[in-house]
């Protein structure tokens, strides 16, 4: 065959077209300043004066008069009864003591038992004893003959004493405000109290403490070590150490009135109005200053709140405004904690306080929106940006997706579909729309059509348009989602169930679907294609470069026919997609050129009739690296092509039964002229491992393995066609009449 002659020279470039519609009135500008005010009008004259008021009300009663003279003395009456005897007086004062009588005999001179120097006598009812009381002259001691020198008193509680404490001060006044203890000192060197405990048993042990165990009971310890270990330079318990109570509202463990910090640091240098700062305790830039806050019992519920910061006023205790540490999801378990941060401010014109801003578990952001399925999820109306109008079928505002949907301004926008089952009675419409989202959660967000033959979604004349993260199920008598004069538009990580048509994108006279995605869907118990593509037969053009990639179809055998089906378009490109058990075929291609199959892996499961078939004028197409299993018993062919100008390269056929005597089962089979066979295996017992039925053909460098039977491994290979480098096992290697080249082994 001769080379391929060179290009023609380029058309007439055709007629300019006629102009658009006028685009829409643009936004009105700002509203301009206000002018400055005028100059002031001239001084009006005097008016005349009014008429004399009314008489005003009738002035207060004034003071009372001088009290008149008294009246002469009445005669004096008559002399009544004697009255109760009255009380007996107070006792007079004591008189003068008497004097001294005389001084009785000494009585003899007890036992002086003390004989240590520098301590203090006691009597012991009977001789004259030591006391514990030891004193030098210059140092008090009680307790040992060794006092401290630089402390006019020692108290020793250790040695011979067995008294557990060294001193106890009982307080009784009732008189004015005392002290068991007063220090007062003005020099530079003094120091008040000062505890050493050198003992490292894991004890209950502090320098002072206190308890208040009346009412609102409280305890407080400085330098206080539990029995574990841990220690504690300050340490504050609503309640005591065995009496631990959090509700009662009148007591706190600690109350600092005034600036505090908490450092590493020999000084603070927090700034006036800094009423608590943190500072790094720990030396270097990879250590920042931390403030943490933990709930002491495991939160594993959904909803359960781990801690607030509330912000505030003298106004209320209440908070009017917070941020929230939640779970989001209930937890599995200490390698499961889903936590989320919310956000939270009170209107003006309320006293409400109400979630304004989520961080979800998964990173997702809502705004006015608590169950966000993307990166952003804005609930309202924002300019900024490309961000146009986002819309929630909340139940509420938004019964229905259609009514969401017909929200949208022209522009655009998102409709987000939370999870839950939402069935529909008729199609959901988009006509005439551009760049829209329709967006759920996930196979959480079911579809589902109960009532009629109808679409679920219908897009007509709209472009731009992206459906993802549904479930669309039980549209068994019609299509899940139509394409129909409509281009540029995405489908992708949907569940289509119990559908006719998964997805269809169609194409009449007059009209144009290109550049179509359906993409990472999962089809299954559909009953007559997943996808189904079916353009114009006068214009292939029409229904053009649509992609179709890595999706998941799942047949049963008996009722599901075909896994994809495509006729009537151009540049279509089908790859990485996963078909099984497809009843007749997993791909089927009819009058479709410059297609592009490549990397699908189709498994007929002993089922179909094929794995992949392309038929009539579908030429300039090319198969490559597809994998197809389970070519079997019946009428099949792992790869047929019955068009011209096909290349089939890299691509591998398996045969799942080892009976050789089915002479329908094939490999790949190829009609037409053109067709370009590089690279592929066949491996099993077919018939015809390559039954080439084509002229001006190529076969080079193909595998057939496990052939054993009485089939050939390339059969029927037509005129002017060439057979190079194959390699068979099978008994029969060619036939046919076309030319044998080099290399060829059998």
């Amino acid at each position: 065959t001769g080379d391929i002659g060179p290009t023609g020279p380029q058309g007439v470039t055709g007629n300019t077209g006629d102009i658009g519609p006028t685009g829409p009135q643009g936004v009105t500008g700002n509203t301009g300043d206000i002018g400055p005010t005028g100059p002031q009008g001239v001084t009006g004259n005097t008016g005349d004066i009014g008429p004399t008021g009314p008489t005003g009300p009738t002035g207060p009663t004034g003071p009372t008069g001088p009290q008149g003279t008294t009246g002469a003395t009445g005669t004096t009456g008559s002399t009544g009864p004697t009255g109760v005897t009255g009380a007996t007086g107070a006792t007079g004062a004591t008189g003068t003591t008497g004097a001294t009588g005389a001084t009785g005999v000494t009585g003899p001179t007890g036992t002086i038992s003390c004989t240590t120097v520098d301590f203090v006598i006691k009597s012991d009812g009977t001789d004259a004893v030591c006391s514990q009381i030891f004193d030098n002259g210059t140092n008090v001691a009680i307790g040992t003959t060794s006092p401290t020198s630089n402390y006019l008193l020692t108290l020793n509680a250790h040695g011979t004493n067995t008294k557990p404490g060294a001193l106890s001060i009982l307080m009784t006044s009732t008189g004015s405000l005392t002290s068991a203890i007063n220090i007062s000192a003005a020099n530079q060197f003094a120091r008040g109290y000062f505890f050493e405990n050198t003992s490292t048993a894991n004890a209950v042990l502090w320098g002072s403490g206190s308890l208040l165990s009346g009412t609102n009971v409280v305890s407080g310890y400085s330098a206080y070590r539990n029995g574990t270990g841990l220690s504690f330079g300050l340490y504050g318990i609503t309640g005591t150490n065995s009496s631990y109570t959090a509700t009662n509202v009148n007591t706190w463990a600690a109350f600092l009135k005034g600036r505090t910090v908490i450092s590493s640091e020999d000084f603070p240098t927090s700034p006036l109005g800094v009423d608590l700062e943190i500072r790094n305790t720990t030396t270097g830039a990879a250590a920042p200053a931390t403030l943490s806050l933990r709930q002491t019992t495991n939160l594993g519920l959904l909803n359960d709140i781990m801690a607030d910061i509330n912000f505030g006023d003298q106004t209320t205790t209440a908070a009017q405004a917070r941020i929230r540490a939640i779970r989001d999801a209930a937890s599995g378990g200490a390698s499961d904690l889903p936590a989320a941060l919310t956000f939270w401010t009170t209107p003006d014109g309320s006293s409400t306080i109400a979630e304004r801003m989520r961080i979800a578990s998964n990173g997702n952001v809502g705004i006015n929106y608590t169950t966000p399925a993307s990166n952003l999820v804005v609930n309202g109306t924002s300019t900024t940006g490309q961000l146009n109008k986002i819309v929630y079928v909340d139940g509420i505002t938004y019964t229905t997706i259609q009514q969401a949907i017909d929200a949208l301004p022209a522009e655009g926008g998102k409709v987000i579909i939370p999870q839950g089952t939402w069935t529909i009675t008729s199609t959901i419409n988009i006509n005439n729309k551009s760049n829209i989202i329709i967006e759920g959660v996930g196979a959480a967000t079911k579809i589902i059509n109960t009532s009629g033959n109808f679409q679920t979604f219908y897009v007509q004349n709209s472009n731009h348009i992206i459906i993802r993260d549904l479930s669309i199920i039980k549209n068994n008598l019609h299509r899940g989602i139509e394409f129909r004069n409509s281009s540029n538009n995405t489908v992708e990580n949907c569940l289509f169930d119990s559908c006719y048509y998964g997805v269809r994108l169609s194409a009449s006279a007059g009209e144009m679907v290109q550049n179509n995605m359906i993409l990472k869907n999962e089809f299954k118990n559909f009953s007559q294609a997943a996808i189904y593509f079916a353009g114009n037969s006068a214009d292939f053009s029409s229904l053009s470069y649509n992609t179709v990639e890595g999706n998941t179809i799942i047949g049963n055998g008996s009722t599901t026919l075909n896994g994809i089906v495509i006729s009537y378009t151009d540049g279509v490109n089908i790859r990485q997609n996963t078909i099984y058990k497809a009843k007749n075929y997993g791909l089927y291609i009819q009058d479709s050129k410059n297609s592009n199959i490549s990397n699908n892996h189709i498994d007929i499961n002993n089922s179909g009739d094929g794995g992949i078939y392309v038929l009539f004028v579908s030429h300039f197409s090319v198969i490559a690296n597809n994998v197809i299993k389970g070519v079997g018993a019946g009428i099949s062919s792992g790869i047929y092509v019955s068009s011209d100008r096909v290349v089939i390269t890299g691509n591998s056929v398996y045969k799942s039964d080892s009976d050789a005597s089915n002479v329908w089962s094939r490999g790949i089979h190829t009609s037409g002229s053109y067709i370009t066979l590089t690279g592929n295996l066949c491996d099993g017992n077919f018939q015809r491992s390559f039954m080439i039925d084509s002229h001006y053909s190529s076969v080079m460098g193909n595998t057939i393995i496990n052939n054993y039977g009485s089939g050939y491994a390339i059969y029927n290979i037509g005129d002017n066609s060439r057979i190079v480098g194959n390699v068979s096992n099978a008994p029969h290697f060619i036939s046919g009449t076309g030319t044998v080249g080099a290399n060829n082994q059998p």
